[in-house]
């Protein structure tokens, strides 16, 4: 392409151009002032009220009506947003007074709980502090000494602040420190009591009927003899029952006699215990067990009866120390499940 053609295209697209950009340009300023011109018309109002009152009248253009359309629909958009927000607070609100409330509920709950288990654990100290004293043991240090230890003191000023949840755990701290501190006292009474198991098994302490059938009706002591009339100590206890109810061992022995004597304790049988202990049991209709038979605590040894001088169905027992007769009653009181039967 030649020169001189080059430059009259370009001359010619550039005055296209210039035209189009011009005319675009007037339409949109011609547009503006259309628009500008409409704006500015005044629209008048009139308040017509249904009495015979002053008719009013308002002035308003066009631009000032759109722009208080635009602010009144953008002001109810608004409200309504802020009414939908608004209720969701409120629902969030009220959920969360409900959980204040239940934890404020659970708190009283236990406070109420630590409460009463500080009553329980005063009880408890008290009497493991009773036992040890009974069992002439001491606990190194004391039970009690937990109580005064900075455990109690850190207490008792969080008591008195009132600060929420510290309470609980500093009283359930110095309770755990006063249930540790009975762990060795505790230990050391079971160490005492097993030492003394052969002893407890040895005493002459069951019920001599199986079961704890039968009731006493004629105690230890002085009594008016049923055959003679006549004062007399009268050396045992009477269980009556039913003839044939068994009869056991109060305690581990060796049976010494097993004798019948018709004027007096009829079938008994007498079994030789440790410490010096032994126990008659009289009136027997038969006996299981023979001289020189070694019996264990709750061992049956005979059936009821009413043999020998007897009124009728009973059981005739006595306990004696280095062959003085005692109330039996006395050891009957000390039986205890702790004391293996066998």
């Amino acid at each position: 392409m030649s020169a001189w053609n080059y430059k009259k295209v370009e001359s010619k697209v550039t005055k296209n151009f210039s035209n189009i950009l011009g005319r675009s340009i007037a339409f949109v300023l011609s547009w503006f002032q259309r628009a500008f011109e409409s704006g500015r018309q005044v629209i008048t109002i009139m308040l017509v009220p249904h009495s015979h009152s002053k008719i009013y009248h308002v002035k308003i253009n066009v631009f000032a009506l759109t722009f208080l359309s635009l602010t009144v629909v953008m002001g109810l958009i608004s409200f309504v947003v802020l009414a939908a927000h608004w209720t969701e607070v409120q629902k969030v609100h009220a959920a969360s007074i409900q959980e204040r409330d239940l934890a404020q509920a659970s708190i009283q709950a236990i406070q109420t709980e630590v409460g009463e288990l500080r009553r329980i654990t005063n009880l408890f100290e008290q009497s493991v502090n009773q036992t040890l004293q009974t069992v002439g043991l001491q606990a190194p240090g004391s039970v009690s000494a937990v109580r005064s230890t900075g455990d109690l003191e850190s207490l008792q000023q969080m008591q008195a602040s009132g600060v929420n949840g510290q309470w609980e755990v500093g009283e359930l701290r110095n309770l755990r420190g006063l249930l540790a501190g009975t762990i060795d006292p505790l230990g050391q009474i079971g160490n005492l009591l097993q030492t003394q198991r052969k002893l407890l098994q040895d005493i002459p302490s069951l019920w001599p009927l199986q079961g704890g059938i039968g009731w006493v009706t004629f105690p230890f002591g002085p009594a008016i003899h049923p055959f003679t009339g006549r004062w007399y100590t009268h050396t045992g206890i009477d269980i009556a029952h039913q003839i044939g109810s068994p009869v056991i061992a109060t305690g581990n022995g060796v049976v010494r006699k097993v004798e019948y004597d018709m004027l007096g304790y009829g079938i008994h049988i007498e079994i030789e215990h440790s410490y010096g202990f032994s126990t008659l049991y009289a009136h027997l209709q038969r006996a299981y067990v023979s001289k020189g038979d070694k019996v264990k605590r709750g061992q049956v040894i005979a059936a009821l009866g009413s043999t020998g001088q007897s009124t009728g169905p009973h059981l005739h027992y006595e306990v004696r120390i280095a062959r003085q007769v005692v109330d039996p009653s006395s050891y009957l009181n000390i039986a205890s499940g702790f004391i293996a039967s066998r």
